[in-house]
């Protein structure tokens, strides 16, 4: 498990939680990143979350661009909101899948 701290600008501290992904096909190292949490329990939650889903999917085991995208816009959670996320899913559906 690898969750730790970080100070914001006014002081607050969040957490964040880095899990290792199974490496791509070329063999380089991938991982998952989230951040942004209010506390430690928080952020454990959340890595214990995300590996449980990462390991029922194979991640990338079939190889396609789709998986891929997939894995992308998980990550992409915390860093846009929830409407260009929304809209980005209903692109990879439409034009992709």
């Amino acid at each position: 498990m690898a969750v730790y701290n970080y100070r914001l600008a006014n002081g607050q501290t969040r957490w964040f939680f880095i899990i290792d992904l199974p490496p791509d096909v070329n063999g380089r190292r991938r991982q998952h990143k989230r951040q942004g949490f209010p506390n430690q329990a928080a952020a454990l939650k959340a890595e214990q979350d995300a590996q449980a889903a990462y390991g029922g999917a194979g991640l990338g085991a079939d190889g396609t661009v789709a998986a891929e995208l997939e894995s992308w816009l998980n990550e992409r959670e915390l860093d846009v909101q929830e409407t260009t996320l929304s809209n980005y899913r209903d692109i990879m559906r439409c034009y992709v899948v």
